[in-house]
């Protein structure tokens, strides 16, 4: 919410009005709740009501306080964001804006509403204010400050502590005519807890900072948030989002840097896969981009998965793909007009991969940085770049027999999610339905071990030590005697999953010791991780075992792994810092009802 009620429209309208029309990027963005935030009109050096007498930029606002924006903060319609309006603001010589800090969040619709509310009982209250007499004028000004705590106690939900918001997100449109850094800093009444900037360009910018970075702890009542320019610089923006926020879809949490290797490429279509624009050109004037059609082939040959962003009509657009041959290369193509962050987010939910392992190649400069601003994560190349593309470290992926084959399994994956679809039952009623078989073997061919290492070294969700094990070092474990170090294939009805998993147990101990355990995440969610415990359990109590005992290493990635863990009942015995020894009971797992046979 925004402190909105002390706008002073007149004064704004001596502003030049900005460049139009300007939409929000996160409009489409799924935001499940938002921090309960007001931010206010302060001033960095304030100390009143003393400084109101002495202070020579003192600017009295209509309810005495001082007036730290120049025109206040205006609502400007022609905007939207998180609220149905953009707010404009022009800061003066020392001025911020803060918002105190309280764990009462709510989803966007409630924000909507509660803005609504607070501007009307605001409005009703200072107009209350000019023709009341003076001892109730005290009393009007402490009720909307008391609505507003009654309000946020009954926000149907809070953060703490244990449960943060995602990301702290800034959106706003500059119209200063330089470059200029804005400063957050998240602070009580006598120390500064954490502080960051960044960069505020003319015309629109997006930015997003890891919510953990803050630290916030919701503890005292004097916490707040505080944003102002660095320098004093006198900046206009029309802000747009400024909010602690949570993601509906998890690949949205925000930062972090690309992935050492692509797992998927994201083609554009105009003047990027071929020369000229469909909507423009039509289909007869449309030439075939050789370079581009050969980078498809190759990467599809490296088992990088491959698909489709693209702003066009979806039946035209696909019609000439498919007339080109290139239909079958790609999964889940997303050709429609809506921002194509959404897209890469949408096909990143069906592929069940990270957003970090993607790369965009798009001709247009504003699609590239666009995707960007919204999702640093992932790479982003220009249409010259094709010709040198497959040369760049990150296409340079270990080629496995099973790799090439990804592109099909993923085909079929998608006949699996249309059969569930049409199913009457529940999901593990499903499951059994597909007749889903488990081998468990020693890899021994030359394939075999480098799909194993494939496996450890690209996958991410369902990997329990995220070590970076070397093609010697496999070799080393594979001979040890006192391990068991099996490889995992599945098939069910639709067909052959393929060598889908690899794991290494130490025996050496007085319970056995998972060290290493990765599942592809294509299998994920289909209860093979609970098929296989089961399975060891037995041969645990072969060996009269009584327990069996995981190593974890917890990463930003892996929570998949760790949720299975939890599920399958695995306690923490030790713990320091993200290193975690699990252990389980033999007999807990052995009453395991897997959805899956398991065979050696």
């Amino acid at each position: 919410m925004y402190q909105l009620e002390w706008a002073n429209e007149r004064e704004w309208k001596h502003e030049a009005a900005p460049q139009l029309p300007v939409r929000s990027h996160w409009d489409a963005v799924k935001v499940s709740s938002a921090l309960l935030l007001r931010w206010e009109e302060h001033c960095l050096e304030c100390a009143p009501p003393q400084c109101y007498q002495t202070c020579l930029l003192y600017h009295r606002r209509p309810d005495g306080s001082c007036r730290n924006l120049v025109y206040g903060m205006y609502a400007d319609r022609r905007f939207t964001g998180m609220l149905r309006f953009g707010v404009d603001v022009r800061f003066r010589v020392w001025g911020k804006i803060e918002a105190q800090l309280i764990s009462a969040c709510g989803t966007v619709s409630q924000h909507r509403l509660y803005q609504r509310i607070d501007a009307f009982g605001a409005a009703a209250v200072r107009a209350m204010s000019r023709v009341a007499p003076a001892f109730l004028r005290d009393k009007l000004a402490k009720a909307m400050p008391m609505m507003r705590k009654f309000a946020a106690e009954r926000m149907p939900r809070h953060y703490s502590r244990e449960r943060l918001p995602d990301a702290f997100i800034f959106e706003g449109y500059s119209m200063h005519p330089e470059p200029f850094r804005i400063i957050v800093e998240y602070r009580n009444d006598t120390k500064i807890k954490h502080r960051t900037s960044f960069e505020v360009k003319p015309g629109h910018n997006y930015h997003s900072v890891n919510a953990e970075e803050f630290h916030l702890e919701f503890a005292e009542t004097s916490e707040r948030i505080t944003v102002y320019p660095e320098d004093n610089i006198q900046a206009r923006v029309v802000i747009t989002w400024l909010d602690f926020v949570s993601f509906e879809a998890a690949p949205l949490k925000a930062g972090g840097p690309p992935a050492a290797k692509v797992k998927c490429v994201a083609w554009d279509l105009d003047n990027t896969l071929w020369q000229g624009t469909l909507i423009e050109d039509g289909t007869e004037k449309l030439r075939p981009n050789a370079a581009a059609i050969e980078a498809i082939k190759q990467l599809d040959a490296r088992g990088i998965l491959q698909t489709i962003v693209s702003k066009n009509n979806h039946n035209d657009a696909w019609a000439f793909v498919t007339k080109l041959g290139l239909d079958p290369y790609f999964l889940y193509p997303v050709i429609n007009w809506k921002p194509k962050s959404e897209g890469l987010q949408q096909i990143a939910s069906e592929l069940n991969i990270n957003l970090n392992t993607f790369a965009l190649i798009d001709d247009s400069a504003f699609e590239r940085a666009e995707v960007k601003a919204a999702l640093p994560q992932i790479r982003t190349y220009s249409n010259e770049e094709i010709p040198g593309l497959l040369h760049k470290d990150e296409f340079d992926v270990l080629v496995t027999e099973e790799g090439k084959k990804r592109r099909l399994s993923y085909r079929t994956e998608l006949e699996r999610r249309r059969e569930q679809k049409s199913f009457a039952g529940d999901y593990e009623t499903f499951l059994r339905s597909c007749e889903m078989k488990i081998r468990v073997f020693v890899p021994q061919n030359e394939a075999d071990v480098r799909r194993c290492l494939e496996l450890i070294q690209r996958s991410n969700q369902l990997n329990l030590s995220a070590r970076a094990i070397t093609g010697e070092t496999l070799q080393e474990l594979l001979a040890d005697p006192q391990r068991i170090c099996v490889a995992l294939s599945c098939q069910d009805k639709f067909g052959d999953y393929g060598l889908v998993g690899f794991v290494n147990v130490n025996t050496a101990q007085p319970s056995p010791l998972v060290e290493d355990f990765v599942i592809s995440c294509r299998i994920a969610q289909k209860h093979v991780e609970e098929a296989f415990f089961h399975w060891l359990s037995h041969q645990a109590a072969i060996k009269q075992h009584p327990t069996l005992r995981a190593r974890l290493i917890k990463t930003g990635r892996n929570t998949p792994l760790q949720l299975v863990l939890q599920e399958l009942k695995f306690q923490a015995t030790e713990e320091a810092g993200n290193n975690a020894l699990l252990e389980v009971s033999v007999a807990r797992l052995g009453n395991i009802r897997p959805t899956a046979t398991v065979s050696s």
